[in-house]
């Protein structure tokens, strides 16, 4: 397995990118844009009209650029708070 895309449909009638993910060496060959582009039509074909959304930390600048070279806009940013006292900004 080279790697795997996972969508995820939401209460709201959106289509979660949940996971995108490509095999460890296999980076940089081409395969995640491959996968962000099959389950793009995957979605269009199975959801037609919906939505897609995904959220990354803020952190993870290169999954940030890799979604942005594909043409993912940012449109919203949150911080989740957990009771331990930690936060995660996502994008």
């Amino acid at each position: 397995m080279a790697g795997f895309a996972y969508l995820m449909p939401r209460p709201d009638g959106r289509l979660l990118l949940d996971n995108l993910h490509a095999r460890r060496g296999r980076t940089g060959t081409g395969i995640g844009g491959r996968l962000l582009r099959h389950a793009f039509t995957w979605a269009a074909e199975e959801h037609p009209g919906k939505a897609v959304y995904l959220e990354v930390l803020r952190a993870n600048t290169p999954a940030i650029a890799f979604y942005e070279r594909h043409g993912a806009l940012r449109t919203d940013e949150r911080v989740c708070r957990f009771e331990q006292g930690f936060e995660l900004p996502e994008l």
